[in-house]
């Protein structure tokens, strides 16, 4: 009863957002994008993506000057010193990854998105780098983030597989970034170093 009630107090506190111009260029990008795809319209799904990435760009411009994550709200056992830490860290990846959609939809909206994909495949150090700071984004706030102390031993089995995968995701992203720059660097070395 009480995770009900807690589920509905946070749609509460969500539902006004999706009235923001971030979700709504999200959601109309989202439709454009299913449009050009189903009607094989390409200024269409190109449009719809650049909207996605505006749209996204936006949620994390809103996000970092969100002055607390409503939603998470720290109690009376938890230091409040680094509450904003997951809103500077969501807030910065959000924006990249819009601006990075962006330039993705600008490219098909030009006619060089398939040039783009095959210099990607043969070169991948850019989408390597992306993927690895999305999972920094997702570990860094879990493992730095607010701290709450452990109250019994309960407690700390239920939260130890999330800071678990979040530090695997983390260390797994400081790893892949370091690769994603050396591709970009020294090409020839990245492929003798995967052995191709």
């Amino acid at each position: 009863m009480e995770n009900n009630k807690t589920l509905s107090a946070r749609l509460k506190q969500i539902a006004p957002r999706l009235g923001t111009p971030a979700w709504i260029l999200t959601l109309v990008g989202i439709a454009a994008v299913y449009g050009g795809w189903r009607w094989t319209t390409l200024w269409l799904f190109s449009s719809g993506i650049v909207l996605v990435g505006i749209g996204m760009a936006l949620l994390g411009i809103e996000t970092l000057y969100a002055p607390e994550l409503p939603e998470r709200q720290p109690s009376d056992d938890e230091t409040d010193k680094k509450h904003n830490f997951g809103n500077i860290v969501w807030g910065s990846w959000f924006v990249f990854i819009g601006v990075a959609i962006v330039l993705f939809g600008l490219a098909f909206l030009l006619g060089l998105g398939d040039s783009m994909l095959s210099f990607f495949q043969e070169r991948p150090g850019i989408p390597i780098i992306i993927t690895a700071l999305s999972l920094v984004a997702y570990g860094l706030p879990s493992v730095f983030g607010v701290r709450r102390r452990v109250t019994s031993l309960l407690d700390l089995t239920t939260r130890m597989p999330g800071l678990v995968l979040a530090a695997t995701a983390l260390v797994l992203g400081l790893v892949a970034f370091a690769l994603g720059i050396f591709e970009i660097i020294s090409p020839s070395g990245f492929d003798s170093l995967l052995g191709l």
